[in-house]
């Protein structure tokens, strides 16, 4: 909760697209970084308060990805760099 409300943390399109520029810095491809955003584009996408990736969001989608490496062919490795620059930009 913010100071002005039930504002809630999430990373923002901005946001994302740093984390994006630093993945691609950190080691993975551009078809890994794609994968990602099409992982979290429905929180990204969504409108009002809700706009953005929200920690559970965040958590959910790993949480996914960490069990269902042969749907999206990332590796626990570049997984465990996701959620470090991800959660990073949770604001």
């Amino acid at each position: 909760m913010g100071i002005f409300g039930n504002y809630k943390s999430h990373i923002s399109k901005e946001q994302f697209r740093i984390a994006r520029l630093n993945l691609k810095k950190r080691g993975l491809s551009r078809l890994e970084i794609d994968k990602v955003e099409q992982i979290f584009r429905g929180d990204m996408e969504e409108s009002g308060d809700q706009i953005g990736i929200d920690l559970k969001e965040l958590e959910r989608g790993i949480d996914w990805m960490r069990k269902n490496t042969a749907s999206h062919k990332i590796s626990q490795k570049a997984i465990d760099i996701i959620e470090e620059e991800l959660k990073k930009r949770i604001k």
